[in-house]
């Protein structure tokens, strides 16, 4: 049962709460086809993202301190999305810490503005891997956004994009 010490824990807020609707159709491309498979909407700390009721498995893990929920597709073992949550670190230290995490990656166009960048920004590696991210700040601190893919014509490939736009800060 819940004891005294679970509720103290902080309450996610329910889809309803959010005035989100629990479950929506994600629609990516696959060879030639339009593909749409239904979705679930995960409610993180600060954010939600909807993440396909098959084919992705959830795992949490940490990175120097900072908390990475990621989900790793069980169809692709080269595609995944993860989710940093740097907190209150201020964005641009936020993006020289995920680089320096992924310093694999070569990213060709990097320009620190101030302010959000809306378009991903894109690394490769010597194997050809690709890597994005998209940054977002809001009420619960910095947040990059990064999903990486081999082959970018795979439909996990094509849902990881997808999955990643419906991410949004609560």
């Amino acid at each position: 049962g819940a004891g005294p010490a679970e509720e103290q824990v902080d309450q996610m807020p329910t889809a309803e709460e959010l005035g989100m609707p629990e479950t929506m159709d994600l629609e990516f491309v696959a060879g030639e086809q339009v593909q749409v498979i239904p979705a679930t909407l995960y409610i993180g700390q600060g954010y939600s993202i909807y993440v396909p009721d098959t084919g992705w498995r959830k795992e949490t893990e940490r990175e120097d301190r900072i908390p990475v929920d990621v989900w790793e597709s069980t169809t692709d073992e080269y595609v995944e999305i993860a989710i940093f949550r740097y907190g209150s670190v201020p964005l641009e230290e936020a993006i020289t810490n995920f680089l320096e995490e992924q310093d694999d990656y070569v990213f060709q166009d990097l320009l620190l503005g101030s302010g959000e960048v809306t378009e991903p920004l894109e690394g490769i590696d010597e194997d050809g891997d690709v890597l994005k991210f998209i940054m977002r700040v809001g009420t619960e601190g910095t947040y990059i956004v990064s999903w990486k893919y081999r082959d970018a014509y795979s439909s996990a490939a094509s849902q990881a994009e997808q999955i990643v736009r419906t991410f949004v800060l609560t």
